[in-house]
């Protein structure tokens, strides 16, 4: 059992630094992807077709553009893309916590993690452009942004909470810019 020592220790005492990074960047990860989801569920149920985005992503990214156009939504596609769209954000946020990390000891690393979330957002646009242009203006890109950047809030947010080293690193670093 932890004793009340143990349990107030900061984060980056307790543990090995890979399995706090597993951890922060699997919950980070759950915490960017179902912002997301959440953002376009709702949209769909305001729109009157609950989880047409999700069957949209997957059948365009399984069956093709053609598929886009169908307007149909298909359970199996919902659960597969699903699925996809969490793995991704799970590796993006473990990518972001070994940034976190990194910027505990070099703060300049944390100002990678703009870049990361730039980078991240360009190649959606890119695979949808790969996938079938359309797909960004039937999913709205005003939405696209709003979701990635609530995503990016709420992860940040959880990072600022496991992470006090990296959030104090992070400010003495933009004090110094």
């Amino acid at each position: 059992m932890n004793t009340k020592a143990e349990r107030s220790e900061p984060v980056a005492e307790r543990g090995s630094d890979w399995s706090q990074i597993a951890e922060d960047g699997l919950f980070s990860g759950m915490i960017g992807a179902l912002v997301v989801a959440v953002w376009f569920l709702a949209l769909d149920i305001l729109a009157g077709r609950p989880l047409y985005t999700p069957s949209l992503l997957g059948k365009v990214l399984f069956m093709g553009s053609g598929a886009m156009h169908d307007p149909t939504i298909v359970p199996s596609m919902v659960v597969v893309y699903t699925g996809v769209h969490m793995a991704t954000f799970i590796v993006f946020g473990m990518i972001a916590a070994t940034l976190i990390r990194a910027s505990e000891r070099a703060p300049v690393m944390g100002i990678l993690l703009l870049f990361l979330f730039v980078i991240f957002e360009a190649a959606f646009f890119v695979l949808s452009l790969a996938v079938g242009g359309g797909l960004v203006g039937k999913l709205g890109v005003v939405a696209v942004i709003i979701a990635n950047l609530l995503a990016a809030g709420a992860m940040s947010a959880y990072f600022l909470v496991r992470r006090p080293m990296a959030r104090h690193s992070l400010e003495k670093t933009w004090e110094e810019a």
